[in-house]
């Protein structure tokens, strides 16, 4: 799934978008992960997520490719809407919560919330161990606001995504990545 975000990103980045409108609004979730370096290939993929039609060393490869006419057709649940997908061979542990969920935890780790940004890994796992000491982890309520329903968070919420962050923040500095990123 984490792919089919990377494939929409390299989608905005580069304007690829076979004549198709593109959106430009704010994500609707944060995902939080370790930095990699560049990819280790490209795919082409259906937008379900299961179907891959052609793996590419290169981005321009995958580009030329996306291009052709009839190259990467897809399922019929999803029409003609392949993208192009940035693979690793090992990716790492990530954290996916949504955008008002996100400005919580940015707030608990002490960090300033923007929808992207990085920092060294170092620094967030220790940001990560102790973000909820002395913090009220006790839950909210789901409260509805004329028809905006804003969905509560259960008791713990905020500590077992504290434990997910520094796992991910752990994953990086054994495996020499130095920042985790959000985006």
């Amino acid at each position: 799934m984490r792919n089919a975000v990377w494939g929409l990103y390299w989608l905005l980045m580069f304007g690829l978008d076979k004549g198709r409108e593109s959106a430009h609004n704010e994500p609707m979730s944060i995902t939080i992960n370790p930095e990699l370096a560049r990819p280790d290939y490209f795919a082409i993929q259906c937008g379900c997520g299961e179907h891959t039609f052609v793996t590419t060393a290169t981005y321009d490869e995958a580009v030329a490719l996306y291009r052709k006419e009839d190259t990467v057709p897809c399922c019929d649940a999803y029409g003609d809407t392949p993208s192009i997908v940035a693979m690793w061979d090992n990716e790492g542990p990530w954290v996916n919560v949504s955008n008002n969920n996100a400005v919580g935890i940015f707030e608990r780790l002490g960090v300033e919330f923007d929808y992207c940004g990085s920092m060294s890994a170092a620094d967030m796992l220790g940001k990560a161990m102790v973000a909820n000491v002395g913090g009220d982890d006790s839950g909210t309520d789901t409260v509805q606001d004329g028809n905006m329903i804003h969905c509560g968070l259960r008791a713990g919420y905020y500590e077992q995504k504290m434990d997910e962050i520094a796992a991910v923040a752990q994953w990086a500095i054994d495996n020499d990545v130095d920042n985790v990123t959000w985006g």
